[in-house]
């Protein structure tokens, strides 16, 4: 942590401090030492016996200087920001706590070690519940390369039917945002990144960032041309490994539906689907043998159909998101004549899939 409190309870920053004095932590109130090193900033640690838990131990040298960063940034934007902010009543203290004119406060995290699914929601849901709002922002090792690991998902972000995600570089001062990020039909993950330097933007200007992804429009000439998995490529499901692939072809053996005589439909590329584990040609088979079973299908099915499938952890991502494979895929089967729109979020078949 970067302050501390004196012997006479007064709020020091460790790079104003000596060894010659004695520090406490804000926090739990046992003492804490100042570190002053070469390859971290100033900072003060708690000693090893000591089993408090409101402030983060093993803090790196990226945390420390992010933290730094963010503050110096915010400060120079006149926003009345404080430092690792101790919350009593919610036994946190955020890594920096931004009160604005009309009275809001935002906290502000950091992240840039691994977090559960389970900590960042319980984290987030504490501050809410007791009227913060709150922005997290990931550090460099969150830096999106060739596929969305888990623990980009915990962090990705939904806005106009485009998925965004976005970390700082505390050593280079630059905000990266990878926006449109999607599969294409090669089943490649693939995102347009803009990169900011964090002290060329505003306050207003970062959170719009952060809320919405850049705004801008998409440079790049959407293919509309539909390509599906080859005959060749289907029939290699038949030698695939796993415990997915495996239940699907059982499914179909079972429902006596030969996997050479599936529809185009199910196997539009990319069939990899961003919010679902499952390939997109099992989903939509379930969702084709549901239409095949009533003769109709509804958005209420839908979201049965989805507490069977697998959802990536994603807290920041509403349920309205996870809508829209399910309507594209519908969309498709309109156009192709199999189904047609009776009423809102309701489909009546045409003719058979199978």
């Amino acid at each position: 942590m970067i302050y501390a409190e004196t012997a006479n309870g007064l709020k020091i920053k460790a790079g104003d401090a000596s060894n010659q004095q004695s520090f406490r932590c804000p926090g739990c109130k046992s003492p804490v030492f100042l570190k002053q090193g070469q390859l971290k900033i100033a900072h003060f640690s708690h000693y090893q016996q000591s089993d408090c838990r409101q402030f983060s131990e093993g803090e790196t040298a990226t945390h420390l200087l992010g933290k730094e960063v963010i503050y110096e940034w915010l400060v120079n934007q006149g926003l009345n920001v404080e430092l690792e902010a101790w919350l009593p009543k919610l036994k946190q203290r955020p890594d920096l706590l931004v009160t604005t004119v009309e009275g809001n406060q935002i906290a502000i995290e950091y992240q840039c070690s691994p977090i559960s699914y389970g900590d960042l929601l319980k984290r987030t849901s504490g501050y809410e519940q007791n009227g913060y709002q709150v922005i997290w922002i990931c550090g460099p090792n969150y830096q999106l390369k060739k596929r969305l690991k888990n623990s980009h998902y915990l962090f990705l972000r939904h806005h106009k039917r485009r998925f965004h995600f976005l970390y700082f570089d505390c050593h280079s001062g630059d905000l990266y945002v990878y926006d449109y990020i999607h599969y294409n039909r090669y089943n490649h993950l693939v995102a347009v990144c803009y990169r900011y330097s964090l002290n060329s933007l505003s306050w207003q200007v970062f959170k719009n960032l952060y809320q919405t992804g850049s705004k801008r429009a998409c440079s790049k000439q959407q293919d509309k041309k539909r390509y599906y998995l080859s005959n060749k490529k289907r029939m290699a499901l038949l030698r695939q490994q796993g415990d997915e692939n495996k239940a699907f072809l059982e499914q179909l053996y079972c429902n006596r539906h030969p996997l050479a005589e599936l529809p185009n439909c199910l196997f539009y590329l990319p069939t990899k689907t961003l919010c679902l584990q499952e390939s997109a040609y099992i989903w939509k088979y379930h969702v084709l043998c549901e239409f095949e079973k009533k003769g109709s299908i509804t958005l209420s099915d839908w979201t049965i159909i989805l507490e069977t499938l697998t959802v990536f952890q994603m807290p920041f991502i509403s349920k309205e998101v996870l809508e829209q494979p399910f309507q594209t895929f519908m969309a498709d089967l309109v156009a192709l004549g199999y189904c047609a729109g009776v009423a809102e979020n309701v489909w009546q078949q045409k003719k058979r899939f199978f």
